[in-house]
Parts: structure tokens; C-alpha cells; sequence
């Protein structure tokens, strides 16, 4: 006769977890609710260290009453990682639970605390989405080192970033609320150089308006940490209802050459005072290695076209160029001066995208300006 063994903790729970999970969705959650209040097996070591024989960690997840989903993300041989949703923060009762698992986390998403931004939107950029009361509320003793996706809400002076101590982090997505001040957002660019230094991607809304009116060029004393950030590739900034300037996208080119994506949003000045054609001119120049690059507004000005024979030709590999609102006062000299700096854009995705846009209130001449660049291409064939 077979020999009864003594099932260990981790068997149990896998047991227990089996078999809630078997039960319709209506009478799962109550049952693991039940089933969290067991968190203070984890204020024991000798018991924390039963768990280990666990084959995958996913079940303890599970016990935490708001979790929506646990996913595995793959991760080394001997460490599995994990990409976790929660429909709110944790109660009292389990957050000692969740700093147990916190190391185990790749990207974490609370669903609800965010804010939204439409242009442009990625769902990428889900990551921690909270206010800072909530971050520090969630603080733990390895700052989630092995955090890669981070975003965070109502970011005032910068400091909110030093919780995480995430030196592996790629995507941050940052949100300023409307008391931000100028000094704020370099200060807030000086933290995540220091603290996220293989940063690849960054998205950056700052507040609606000005507290205090800026100087003119408000990115000159704002954009100098991005230097620093020597692998970041992707960048996406909402200066709100900012004006930009020529000036402003020279220095932003001049500070990160290395650039794959830019995308800027800012409010277009009705003095034709905004980006022209110099700025394209300077980001063709500057960045080379640019695959995409997203504007809300350009004016090619009268002074661009009367000096439309004199601009160079660059030859940048842009492939993909969009402008939600081109005004011009012809889009034949508008098309030339595009095609000299930008002469390998892939003009039937230029199209696409332009046209799955339609919802926004104007695109001025962009889409003619495409089509007679389309004819230069064909000239060339």
C-alpha cells in the first residue's frame, strides 16, 4: 500500500488557488478576498521561504484582492517576471504582501489613476500610475528595481521620482499637474537622468498653462538633462498651451541627436510665430538617424518660400512625416522644401496616418503638400 505524504504549504495553496479558480467569476473574488487575510505568513521568514518551491509565483498574485490580471512576462532561467494589473491600490491588510512581491514586477499598471492624452496615445506607456501620496504609500525597500515601465501622475518638483530606484528602467511617461511652475520641469528632467539612466522612451505632459509666464523660449532653460540620456530614442512632449519655436526645436535637436520618434504637441501661435521651415531644417540636420517625427502645427512662412532655392539638401531618411496643421501660402514650394530634407519619406504611410486623423479640427495643407511630394518621388523613378 502506497505511503501518504504530507502536502507542504506551497501545495496547498496551488490546491486552494485550483480550486477557486474553478468556481464561476461571480464567487471568485469574495474567496480570494478570504484567502488574502492570510498575508501575515509572509512576517515570518521561515514561512516566506516555504514558498520558494512554488513553480511559478503567479497564485500569490492571485491572493491580492484587487488583482485584475498577472502575466507572465518570461525573464531569466532562474527568475520569472511579471507584468501586474490592479484595479486599486492594495488594502492595509495586504500591502505587506505586495512589497513581497514587488521585486518580482516588470510592469506595474493601476487602472483608473492616470490621466489621459489622446495625442498621440500609446498604450505602451502603461506602467505605475498614481498620485504621489499613493507612491510613497507603496515604498519599498528595493525602490522596484526591476521595474522597466513607469508612469506617473501629478509630478510636481521631481522628488516623487527618487522612490524608484529602477536603474533598468526603458519607458517613463510623466504628467505635471496645473500648479507646476517653469523650474519644475528641469528639475524633473535632472531626477530621471540621474535615477533612470538607460531611459529609452519618454513621454513628458506638462501642465496646461503657466503659473508664471516663461521666458520666451521655454525650452532653453528646460532640455539640457536630455543630453545626458545618450540611449533614449523615442520622445514625446505636450507643452499644453505652449507656443514652440524655431529656436526651441533647434536646441531639442542639438540635445538628443540620437533620436528614432519626436513627437511634439503645442499650441500654434496665430502670429505665424511658430515652428518653420528653419526647424524642420534643423531637425533634418541634427538628427539623423529620425524614423518618425509628429508635429501639431508648422508654417512655412513667406520668407522660407521666397528663400525656397536656397535650402539645402539634406538627404535625412525620415520615413515618416506628419503634420496635423501645415499652413503655407502654396503647398508646391511648402512640397519642395519638404522633399530637399526629407526626400525618403514613405509617403503612402504619411497618408494613412494623416487620414486616420481626421477626427482632429484642421490639417491646413498637409495632405496636398503630400500628394505633390508623392509626384516628385514619382519623377525620380
Amino acid at each position: 500500500m502506497a505511503t501518504a505524504r504530507a502536502l507542504t504549504i506551497p501545495e496547498i495553496a496551488l490546491e486552494i488557488v485550483e480550486g477557486v479558480y474553478a468556481m464561476p467569476v461571480s464567487e471568485r473574488r469574495p474567496v480570494l478576498a478570504s484567502l488574502a487575510l492570510v498575508s501575515r505568513v509572509f512576517h515570518n521568514r521561515a514561512m516566506r521561504l516555504l514558498w520558494a518551491d512554488l513553480p511559478s509565483v503567479e497564485p500569490l498574485f492571485q491572493l491580492l484582492s484587487n488583482c485584475v490580471s498577472i502575466l507572465d512576462t518570461g525573464g531569466g532561467a532562474w527568475r520569472r517576471a511579471y507584468s501586474l494589473t490592479l484595479n486599486a491600490l492594495p488594502p492595509d491588510n495586504e500591502i505587506a504582501r505586495f512589497r513581497e512581491l514587488a521585486g518580482w514586477v516588470r510592469v506595474l499598471d493601476l487602472q483608473g489613476q492616470g490621466m489621459s492624452w489622446e495625442w498621440p496615445y500609446d498604450r505602451s506607456c502603461g506602467g505605475i500610475t498614481m498620485d504621489p501620496p499613493s507612491l510613497w504609500y507603496l515604498a519599498t525597500s528595493a525602490g522596484f528595481a526591476g521595474l522597466r515601465v513607469l508612469a506617473v501622475s501629478n509630478v510636481v518638483l521631481g522628488t516623487e521620482l527618487r522612490l524608484f530606484n529602477s536603474p533598468l528602467l526603458q519607458a517613463l511617461t510623466i504628467y505635471h499637474p496645473e500648479s507646476t511652475i517653469t523650474d519644475s520641469y528641469c528639475g524633473t528632467l535632472e531626477v530621471a537622468a540621474e535615477r533612470f539612466p538607460y531611459l529609452r522612451r519618454l513621454v513628458w505632459k506638462w501642465s496646461p498653462k503657466n503659473v508664471v509666464p516663461p521666458a520666451a523660449h521655454i525650452l532653453a532653460a528646460t532640455i539640457q538633462p536630455l543630453s545626458v540620456l545618450e540611449g533614449l530614442q523615442d520622445l514625446c512632449i505636450d507643452f499644453g498651451e505652449r507656443p514652440v519655436y524655431d529656436n526651441d526645436i533647434a536646441l531639442l535637436a542639438g540635445a538628443v541627436p540620437r533620436l528614432l520618434h519626436l513627437r511634439l504637441k503645442f499650441d500654434m501661435d496665430t502670429q505665424k510665430q511658430g515652428p518653420s521651415a528653419q526647424s524642420l531644417l534643423a531637425v533634418a540636420q541634427r538628427c539623423p538617424s529620425l524614423h518618425t517625427l509628429r508635429l501639431v502645427g508648422l508654417f512655412i512662412t513667406e520668407a522660407d518660400e521666397a528663400n525656397v532655392a536656397t535650402f539645402p539638401y539634406v538627404g535625412n531618411r525620415l520615413r515618416y512625416l506628419d503634420v496635423a496643421d501645415l499652413r503655407c501660402m502654396g503647398e508646391s514650394n511648402a512640397a519642395m522644401i519638404i522633399d530637399l530634407l526629407f526626400p525618403f519619406l514613405d509617403i503612402e504611410a504619411c497618408r494613412r496616418r494623416a487620414a486616420a486623423a481626421a477626427s482632429r479640427p484642421s490639417t491646413g495643407c498637409w495632405l496636398e503638400a503630400l500628394d505633390r511630394i508623392g509626384t516628385y518621388h514619382a519623377a525620380r523613378e
